[in-house]
């Protein structure tokens, strides 16, 4: 079992940088794009993995069954986080954020929560996510539904 258990959002960010955010109704060119690994949840477990060490970090989440949802998994893994308690929801997408950025360091972020909005109480009661959330000494919550948010709470 694990130490601390991370639940909650799990996004890919689509970082655009621009000079300035356009008028409304306006247009802006668009400089640079990198595309990365987010979500608040997402962002701890990798921060709590690299701290505590490989495997000692499990994330609660919801991705789609999608080219994301793939690539978080590998990511996850590959910085040492647990993601046996990943759900995977097959007919809706990985969440994934828009994050418009100005010179200025200024950031409009738009979001598309997919699976992260479906995460149910009902995911979160079968045995391997409950034994681990049981079992952990540290347990985060961040963002995910709050009927989800309850549930975990009853169980840790």
């Amino acid at each position: 079992m694990v130490d601390v258990v991370v639940a909650g959002a799990i996004n890919w960010d689509i970082n655009l940088f621009v000079h300035k955010f356009p008028q409304p109704g306006g247009e802006t060119p668009v400089l640079r794009i990198t595309r990365v690994a987010g979500g608040k949840a997402g962002n701890v477990a990798v921060a709590t993995a690299r701290l505590l060490g490989p495997r000692r970090v499990a994330i609660i989440g919801a991705l789609g069954k999608d080219s994301i949802g793939d690539e978080q998994n590998r990511l996850l893994s590959e910085e040492g986080v647990d993601t046996s308690t990943i759900i995977v929801k097959p007919d809706v997408e990985s969440g994934q954020a828009y994050i418009v950025i100005e010179d200025s360091g200024e950031n409009k972020i738009h979001t598309h929560f997919g699976a992260n909005a479906i995460l149910a109480p009902d995911d979160i009661l079968s045995g391997t996510l409950r034994k681990s959330i049981q079992s952990a000494k540290i347990v985060t919550i961040s963002d995910p539904p709050e009927e989800t948010i309850d549930t975990i709470v009853g169980i840790a």
